[in-house]
C-alpha cells in the first residue's frame, strides 16, 4: 500500500514510509525514544526479556527487537594515512552542520545502505565524486 517513485531513496523518503508504518499500525504509543537501555536478560523460566533504563525504568517483553543499526557507533577504519591526511573527514553517523560539498572533490569509503545514500545525494553537489569499495555486500 505504499506508492515508491524512485528506486534510489532519499532520507526523506524513507522517514516518510516509517511514519506510515508506524502510524498504520499504531506503533507510536509503544515506541520510546531518547532512551537508553542499560540492560536486556533473558529469563529463561519465565521466557521473558528483562529490560532496565538509565533513567531506572524497568519493562519486560516476550520479544526484544533491538533496532540499533550499525550506525549505533561510529566505525572508522584505521587506514594507513589517515592521519596526515589534510583534508576535512566526517562519518555519516556523526555529520556537521556546517559541511558543503558542492563543487569540492569528495571521496567515500563504503557502499552499505548510508554510504549509498549518501553517494546519490553528493553525486547532485560535488565536482568530483570518487566511491571506494573493500568488497561487494552479496
Amino acid at each position: 500500500e505504499w506508492d515508491w517513485n524512485t528506486r534510489y531513496l532519499e532520507q526523506a523518503d524513507i522517514e516518510s514510509y516509517l511514519n506510515h508504518v508506524v502510524d498504520r499500525y499504531d506503533l507510536r504509543r509503544d515506541i520510546q525514544i531518547n532512551t537508553e537501555v542499560t540492560s536486556a536478560e533473558f529469563d529463561e523460566q519465565r521466557k521473558l526479556w528483562q529490560i532496565r533504563t538509565s533513567t531506572g525504568e524497568a519493562f519486560t517483553c516476550r520479544y526484544l527487537v533491538t533496532a540499533l543499526g550499525l550506525l549505533a557507533k561510529s566505525n572508522i577504519p584505521d587506514i594507513p594515512g589517515r592521519d596526515s591526511f589534510s583534508g576535512r573527514m566526517v562519518h555519516t553517523n556523526a555529520w556537521p552542520e556546517d559541511l558543503d560539498i558542492t563543487g569540492k572533490r569528495v571521496g567515500v569509503i563504503g557502499t552499505g545502505s548510508t554510504g549509498t545514500q549518501f553517494i546519490i545525494a553528493a553525486a547532485k553537489m560535488a565536482g568530483h565524486l570518487t566511491v571506494f569499495q573493500r568488497s561487494p555486500q552479496y
